[in-house]
């Protein structure tokens, strides 16, 4: 199917100058001659494993030498002298690392970009820029066109971000399919003023461009091309294993460190620019080895991306070497997303302006217990394991069950080590994590390690700080020998010493706290050595706030540090010493059998905290009036995208307040939060499938004398229930964005059949009355769909809600996470249907927006949570703002200098969970007098509807948003593992957090808010879509009007 995404409305160049932008006469005009051509390409030119210098071997070669192997056909936008595009432009030495990629276009703001384009290519194609309109031109075969374009200022920086940044041009006639061919390039805009004659910025002496994608060559234009009649059976593969081999793990079209190395001197000043594409699969954590960067004033050496962002990041480089870049996501690891840089030059002197920090490590065998408890604690009483507990706990002929052969870093006292370091009963939540290794910035760290008894080699690799080659603990191709090669495999009995140097850019930025994490782990074979469970916490502290003893910061009270991971059995280094313990009876041939079995390998994934499940993680206490310090980490695959939420209070991370973190694997986050109310909370994932297999733990929060904030004495009341309707995702009955009945595709999620449910669902959703007789709804916008009501209330004031439960045959409740109730369970006791509760949430200052933050207000979704899971994928879920106090106007829920706010709810409402799903398969049945076949392949796929506030494919009604008027949408996320969004406004950047921004990333249980102005260009209709390929084919799209008329 055609999957346009073409503004509606556009400039057409030499048609209406008057609608064109503003003018550029105080800047250059930038022309550039781009083709789009066809290409062999190959992602392993060198026909080797560059990363060990090796053929490819085991799990690589179905990605290199089996299938097609790594030589495909591709498109490119290759850059031309003039316009009769008869002699390509050299591509420059520092710019043979962008591949596949097309020509970087440079700016300064004031600019005008002018791109002549054209197709050579046997389809049509277009030239779109993330943030900026063009003209509605489609470039045919054999033909050419002209776009141009002024840069203006909500194109480049603020000044929170670095003096330039990247935005993404590409072809999106067909966006997924033209994505994958390669039609991909990257526009630079610096600051005005901040760029030379190239436009280029002055502060940075050189640039490099990454984009990460998993290239889906199955959903390539030149599919046909490639396999040339070819079928999985003639390459003597499955159909499955064939579709496999051609997912091409890549960055800028290589794999396993085939890209050639982008390289620089100590000394320089590196701008990254780097942007994820693709597909639910392409969640990417960019990790550096050696150095770490600065991101808009937080130090790190990992980036989460997710399809459609796009960054720039700066990095001084201070280490020489030939150092491994990579996706720190395992599956992505093993298919080959990896490449290196090198840093030439010698290490400059290191000024030791602390102290040396003495650690003895060793890697140690032990028996853990996932669930010591053996009961499910998560209720205050606890509860035996159920069914679906016993997927991964019990112990059968054909399960492990809950106890595992594992290793773990354990401290000791000394270099004998004899004598392990007793771990204090405060710390005992810590579980399988190694010891927390401490140091302040200015220290040196001197780790002496041990492989004790773990029967495979094994390292300790740091992230974060500085170590030369003898301390990496990472063994790949980086050009050294001898001992700068003994930390690299650590086998059984042997010890190595390494040395890590704590220097500023190892320590906390300007925007974060006082201190900052990074993770430490093995390295050997990363994804089997984590997962047998050789991890670790590294905390570095500013100088100034470092206790001198123990390097902890002394301006917090209490430090929590979890790690959050599906650590999958299956994966370890023990997975055959595990089977042969613990299922003894089973033969070789039997328990290589048993490996394949779908239900075996799902009871081998332990979705666990610190090592444990179900709240059996033990004695996390903090007391009252605590500031207490997060450090939370996350390791995995493409499963692993989490986020954490602690009831017990507002999150501050990043400088702004979140009721929810967001992780992906190999991403590590600090977050500060002030329980103010006794009791007892959870702490758990809000991924619906991490919730279920029992990623959740509890935190007491101890009674102190410490009175609860009554707040500034305002009060704002709202009157919500939560009510039953019967919802249709497409009311149009077509495709609201092309205006085309549904075509194939599109009928498995809007037909009713007897294999597929339709479009029409019964849901529950919150409404808003006028008063507490529930008598009279509140008007709602028809935009927010099955969205809740906006709650807007100031900081310092109490919001109260009187709920009333509507539904037939569900207990419900009102939940706000990160606001204080002084009720034992967040959001008070479950509410009987028929019946009312009153609820009163303290709305202290730092649930507010930070001061001076733009956008000027914080975000939250209030839910019901009495089975989280179930309702809200049934549609309890709703927007709640805080703004700072006096931002509202008066007697309004509308802040001051906006003009209007959207909430925009993102979410695969997954209609299998709803606890409407027999009542909407019998309303199903009885208009088709026939029995719905919930076995069928279709039926699942079905029911899992990519909706914008409850709508497909433009059925939502257009939000209007005028010239010079200021919006404010409300992006929430909610689901389950594939629920990761980009929202994409066509035509206009987004601000976020004080910065201009193509795209925001949303996962389940987030939300923030983003300042949206009309586009610089005409009016009329613009799209909005969730930017992950899969969620944009599958109707995941809306649109907003531009209009000139102003506001009432």
């Amino acid at each position: 199917m055609a999957r346009t995404m073409l503004v509606g409305t556009l400039l057409v160049l030499g048609v209406s100058l008057a609608m064109a932008q503003s003018s550029a006469a105080d800047g250059a005009t930038r022309t550039h001659y781009l083709r789009a051509e066809a290409v062999e390409w190959d992602y392993a030119p060198s026909g080797i494993n560059q990363c060990n210098g090796a053929d490819f071997t085991g799990d690589e070669a179905i990605f290199t030498t089996e299938g097609l192997g790594t030589v495909y056909k591709k498109a490119v936008f290759r850059e031309y002298t003039d316009a009769s595009f008869a002699e390509p432009r050299p591509r420059p030495a520092e710019f043979e690392h962008m591949g596949l990629l097309g020509p970087p276009l440079f700016a300064e703001v004031g600019d005008t970009l002018e791109v002549v384009l054209r197709n050579d290519l046997p389809f049509a194609i277009n030239f779109d820029v993330q943030g900026v309109v063009l003209q509605n031109g489609v470039v045919n075969t054999g033909e050419a066109l002209t776009y141009r374009w002024t840069v203006e200022d909500k194109q480049g920086p603020t000044e929170d971000q670095a003096s330039s940044v990247v935005w993404l041009y590409r072809s999106t006639v067909d966006q997924p399919q033209h994505a994958n061919a390669g039609l991909l390039g990257p526009v630079v805009v610096a600051r005005k003023g901040a760029g030379n004659e190239a436009g280029r910025a002055m502060d940075v002496d050189a640039e490099y461009f990454l984009v990460l994608e998993v290239w889906n060559e199955n959903d390539s234009p030149f599919l046909g091309d490639n396999l040339a009649g070819r079928t999985a059976e003639d390459f003597g593969l499955e159909e499955e294993d064939f579709e496999e081999s051609n997912l091409m793990h890549g960055i800028n079209g290589y794999v396993y460190c085939n890209l050639p190395p982008p390289q620089s001197a100590v000394g320089d000043v590196v701008r990254w620019h780097v942007v994820a594409v693709g597909n639910e699969v392409d969640l990417h954590t960019a990790h550096w080895h050696g150095h770490t960067f600065n991101f808009n004033g937080n130090q790190m050496d990992s980036l989460h991306l997710i399809p459609g962002v796009a960054y720039s990041l700066d990095m001084t480089m201070d280490d020489p070497g030939t150092w491994l870049l990579h996706c720190h996501v395992n599956d992505h690891i093993r298919a080959g997303m990896i490449m290196t840089y090198t840093v030439t030059g010698q290490l400059a002197e290191i000024q030791r302006t602390g102290v040396l920090r003495e650690y003895f490590i060793a890697a140690e065998m032990v028996n853990w217990e996932y669930v010591p408890e053996k009961m499910n604690l998560c209720s205050k009483d606890g509860m035996p394991f159920g069914e679906d507990e016993n997927v991964f706990l019990e112990r059968t002929e054909t399960t492990i069950g809950s106890e595992y052969l594992k290793a773990r870093y354990v401290q000791y006292t000394d270099a004998s080590f004899a004598t392990p370091v007793e771990r204090d009963p405060e710390d005992a939540y810590l579980g399988l994590l190694g010891p927390i290794l401490r140091a302040a910035v200015g220290d040196t760290m001197k780790i002496t390690f041990m492989n004790k008894n773990v029967l495979h080699p094994v390292t300790v690799h740091p992230h974060g700080v500085l170590y030369e080659k003898d301390s990496e603990g990472t063994p790949y191709a980086d050009g050294t020998s001898g001992d700068d090669k003994l930390d690299d495999f650590v086998e059984q009995n042997q010890t190595v010493i390494m040395t890590w140097h704590v220097v500023d850019r190892a320590g906390p930025g300007k925007k974060d706290g006082s201190s900052v994490l990074w993770m430490y782990h093995s390295h050997v074979d990363e994804i089997a050595d984590t997962n047998t469970g050789l991890v670790g916490a590294l905390i570095v502290t500013r100088a100034d706030v470092a206790d001198p003893k123990t390097a902890m910061p002394m301006d917090v009270d209490r430090e929590v540090v979890l790690f959050f991971s599906v650590i999958d059995e299956a994966e370890s280094l023990l997975f055959d010493d595990n089977i042969a313990t613990f299922l003894p009876n089973l033969g070789e041939d039997e328990a290589e059998e048993l490996k394949e079995d779908e239900g075996f390998q799902e009871s081998n994934l332990m979705h666990q905290i610190n090592g444990f499940l179900y709240c059996n993680l033990p004695n996390l206490v903090v007391s009252q009036g605590q500031r207490v310090r997060w450090y939370v980490m996350a390791l995995g695959t493409e499963v692993d995208m989490h986020t954490p939420n602690m009831q017990a209070a507002t999150l501050v991370g990043l400088g702004e307040p979140e009721e929810t973190l967001q992780l992906i694997a190999g991403g590590m986050t600090v977050a500060d939060s002030v329980p103010r109310v006794p009791g007892r909370f959870q702490i758990a994932c809000r991924i619906a499938d991490h919730i279920a297999a029992g990623m959740v733990a509890v935190l007491t929060v101890e009674a102190s004398n410490m009175a609860v904030p009554q707040g500034n004495g305002a009060v704002r009341t709202y009157f919500i229930s939560a009510d039953e309707v019967d919802w249709d995702y497409t009311p149009f009955g077509y495709d609201g964005c092309t205006g085309e009945p549904f075509d194939e595709d599109q009928l498995v999620f809007t037909e009713t059949t007897e294999t597929t449910l339709g479009s029409k669902y019964k849901k529950a959703v919150f409404n808003a009355y006028t008063d507490d007789t529930f008598t009279e709804l509140l008007p709602k916008d028809p935009q927010y769909g099955i969205v809740g009501p906006l709650i807007v209330v100031e900081a310092g004031a109490t919001l109260r809600v009187l709920f009333r439960n509507n539904l037939t045959d569900q207990d419900a409740n009102f939940n706000v996470g990160g606001l204080v109730t002084e009720n034992e369970v967040l959001g008070g006791g479950v509410v009987s249907p028929g019946g009312t509760q009153q609820y009163e949430f303290k709305v202290l200052e730092d649930a507010g927006p930070c001061s001076g933050c733009v956008p000027n207000t914080a975000s939250y979704i209030y839910t019901s949570t009495v089975d989280f899971v179930a309702q809200s994928n049934a549609g309890l879920v709703g927007p709640l703002l805080v703004a700072a106090p006096g931002a509202l106007k008066p007697n309004s829920s509308m802040v001051e200098g906006v003009d209007g706010i959207v909430p925009l709810l993102f979410a695969i409402q997954n209609e299998n969970e709803s606890p409407y799903l027999d009542d909407n398969i019998a309303v199903a049945e009885a208009l088709l007098n026939s029995t719905v076949d919930t076995e069928s392949e279709d039926f699942e796929e079905s029911n899992l509807m990519h909706a914008v506030n409850g709508y497909l494919y433009c059925n939502m009604p257009r939000i209007k948003l005028y010239k010079d008027s200021l919006l404010q949408v409300v992006l929430m996320g909610m689901g389950s593992e594939t629920d990761m969004h980009v929202p994409i406004f066509s035509g206009a950047p987004l601000v976020h957090r004080g910065q201009n921004v193509a795209a925001v990333q949303v996962m389940p249980s987030t939300s923030f808010v983003v300042d949206l102005t009309a586009p610089v260009g005409p009016t009329g209709v613009y799209d909005i879509y969730c930017d992950v390929h899969d969620h944009l084919s599958a109707g995941m799209q809306a649109q907003y009007v531009v209009a000139d008329s102003e506001i009432l």
